[in-house]
């Protein structure tokens, strides 16, 4: 079956009140737009972070000083007064990728959002549903998984790492978003994307 993908870009500031434009994602489950990170989330903060590589990238922090405002290496980005992103300054402006990261967790917290919180799937699967619904969105979840079936599994022409479950297929759209917007989907030489169908 198609796994449909969209990006939406959205605007943050980092606690020096500088601006940015990033991008996050949403794939369309039961035909409703679900923010791929909660997905991730779904199975714990530490999860998300070390799948989607990111580990030695960003750490999310409970509290920044006044030598953050300074510090040329890192970007902070406040999830709320408790919670904030600490992301590598480089490798932010440099991919695409980072960036969509914290586009997308800043798109799912509020401004009440804790860091234990953030490390609890029940929180975030609840999330995937509106109005939030513990049972409904664990069906979201378990049904998510189902979108790479064996068939689609085997003729993907991906690296094996990509091509193990649903979590590696959407890092692998995301991390190609733009290359496969360029492809034209009546195309056959395209053919080996199989089913996966960015908006």
């Amino acid at each position: 079956m198609p796994v449909s993908v969209k990006r939406h870009v959205i605007e943050v500031s980092d606690i020096n009140e500088k601006k940015y434009s990033v991008p996050y994602y949403s794939v369309f489950i039961f035909r409703k737009e679900v923010p791929v990170i909660l997905l991730y989330l779904s199975k714990g903060l530490d999860f998300t972070i070390d799948y989607l590589g990111m580990i030695h990238v960003m750490e999310i922090i409970d509290s920044v000083d006044e030598s953050s405002l300074y510090d040329t290496e890192y970007l902070y980005f406040p999830l709320s007064s408790r919670c904030y992103i600490k992301v590598d300054k480089e490798l932010f402006d440099k991919y695409i990728f980072v960036q969509s990261v914290v586009g997308a967790f800043s798109h799912v917290t509020t401004s009440r959002v804790t860091i234990q919180q953030l490390n609890d799937p029940k929180v975030w699967i609840k999330k995937t549903v509106n109005p939030a619904n513990y049972e409904k969105g664990l069906s979201i979840v378990q049904y998510s998984n189902r979108l790479l079936d064996e068939t689609t599994q085997k003729i993907l022409k991906l690296p094996e790492y990509y091509k193990h479950d649903i979590f590696a297929v959407l890092k692998w759209i995301m991390q190609n978003y733009n290359a496969l917007r360029l492809k034209d989907n009546c195309d056959l030489a395209n053919s080996f994307i199989g089913q996966i169908k960015p908006l």
